[in-house]
């Protein structure tokens, strides 16, 4: 849980990209069913090597969740989202220029629009008091921008050292927790009316604990926002997708945990016009917890090769000439707009001030 944007190839920060951090035997665990849905019921998807370790991806016959099983523990993942992730994709903050990250704090004001407005299509309405809370919130980019559209006092949740200490210092954001199992000894006396997880639930093993924590924390009537990769489009299974969701999966989840679904739907904004690689769910807590939910059927019988065409789609608009076709169509249907150029010229005149400070 560790970034606001998609979680990178194992091809791209590999073990040696870690600082040593490898995989023992001790570190993997079995699961008994799948995690989204419950079921038992599943057949071999795919094969991911990291760290000269053979991993095995499976496919859940019931409702299309891929994960990986054996998986790595939770404690593994915290473990390298706390020490390596951000510190092999980009240099430690302090030591960053302005340019360094621009990039990624474009790509957050990006789905940060995306997330405020799936919000206000699904009717979500906030108090005047209220909190949110985005776990994995990286540099707090998203979580500023969602805060200051919806008058709400931004907290996060954020593994990395150098990630939170830039949310804090620049963005703003009030860390509560560095995962999900220290937010689990937090009591918040009147908890969040919003809490969302952006590129960060495919990252997290325990599904279960996590909906459970998000219960506990949101407010009743509380709004839930999931974007994660759609793994009907993009093969996104890898190390640090331990959890790959389809439409179904995402949506069984949030019933199971008594998370009623406003909005569930595909999209490529910000990234790809051509292919639907991200899924957006919006859900409200209901009154009741719903329990587990007995499932109705199992899903279509043609959803594996569902899956197979999605894939080669994605392969085939990723190269020339469809490529250059989605860029042009890409810029022209999500441009960067005014109001996202005077964000970001502020968050770099933030962190501009703040390591003039430093150096003072």
């Amino acid at each position: 849980m560790a970034s606001s944007t998609s979680a990178p190839a194992a091809g791209v920060y590999g073990a040696e990209a870690m600082q040593g951090l490898v995989l023992r035997d001790q570190d993997m665990e079995k699961q008994a069913s799948c995690p989204a849905c419950g079921a038992g019921d599943r057949a071999d998807f795919a094969r991911h090597t990291f760290a000269d370790r053979r991993l095995q991806f499976v496919r859940c016959r019931q409702c299309s969740h891929v994960y990986l099983d054996p998986v790595p523990t939770q404690a593994w993942y915290d473990g390298l989202y706390a020490h390596s992730f951000w510190e092999a994709k980009t240099e430690t903050q302090q030591h960053q220029t302005v340019a360094a990250n621009r990039t990624q704090w474009r790509k957050g004001l990006q789905r940060a629009d995306k997330l405020i407005d799936a919000l206000r299509g699904a009717g979500a309405v906030f108090p005047a008091d209220g909190a949110l809370l985005e776990v994995g919130c990286s540099f707090g980019v998203i979580a500023r921008r969602v805060a200051e559209a919806f008058g709400l006092r931004a907290h996060g949740i954020e593994p990395s050292v150098a990630a939170r200490q830039f949310a804090e210092r620049v963005a703003g954001v009030r860390i509560v927790a560095p995962t999900m199992s220290d937010l689990a000894a937090r009591k918040e006396t009147d908890g969040f009316c919003l809490i969302y997880f952006s590129h960060v639930l495919e990252n997290i093993v325990d599904l279960d604990g996590t909906m459970a924590l998000v219960r506990e924390h949101l407010r009743d009537g509380g709004w839930l926002v999931i974007e994660t990769p759609n793994i009907r489009f993009p093969p996104s299974y890898s190390i640090f997708h331990p959890n790959c969701f389809s439409p179904r999966s995402l949506g069984l989840l949030l019933r199971r945990h008594g998370l009623q679904v406003a909005r569930l739907s595909p999209s490529g904004r910000p990234a790809t016009r051509l292919s639907p690689r991200y899924l957006t769910a919006v859900a409200q807590k209901s009154e009741e917890h719903a329990g587990a939910e007995a499932l109705k059927g199992g899903a279509p019988s043609t959803d594996g090769l569902v899956m197979k065409t999605g894939h080669l789609w994605y392969r085939l608009a990723s190269r020339p000439p469809l490529r250059l076709l989605d860029r042009w169509l890409t810029a022209r249907a999500y441009p960067t707009t005014p109001e996202q150029r005077r964000a970001l010229a502020d968050i770099e005149a933030l962190a501009e001030r703040q390591n003039q400070d430093a150096t003072d």
